[in-house]
């Protein structure tokens, strides 16, 4: 997996900044290699790990056109971090992250 920088940064939200990153298929059996968009979690922010959680739970079980895949997560020490998978040709706007 790449590393975190300010050039891959798509955007910022109550939770902290999104990254693009490209995963290889080594990461997780079954994931292929993909960029995906990486939420990482400010730990001096606004929302908490009750609010984190709460999307980890309710993602990880909706289906909808319009809301990204929620694809994996990390909660390891103080890291949170929301990996979801990038729409194609759409652009990331026009999904809700």
């Amino acid at each position: 997996m790449e590393s975190f920088s300010t050039s891959n940064l798509l955007g910022e939200g109550g939770f902290g900044p999104v990254q693009k990153v490209f995963i290889d298929g080594k990461l997780k059996p079954g994931l292929k290699a993909q960029p995906v968009a990486v939420k990482l979690m400010n730990l001096e922010g606004t929302l908490g790990h009750r609010e984190w959680l709460t999307e980890v739970i309710f993602l990880g079980q909706l289906k909808h056109p319009h809301l990204v895949k929620l694809i994996g997560y990390c909660c390891e020490d103080e890291h949170r971090l929301l990996v979801y998978k990038i729409h194609g040709a759409r652009k990331l706007g026009e999904s809700t992250l």
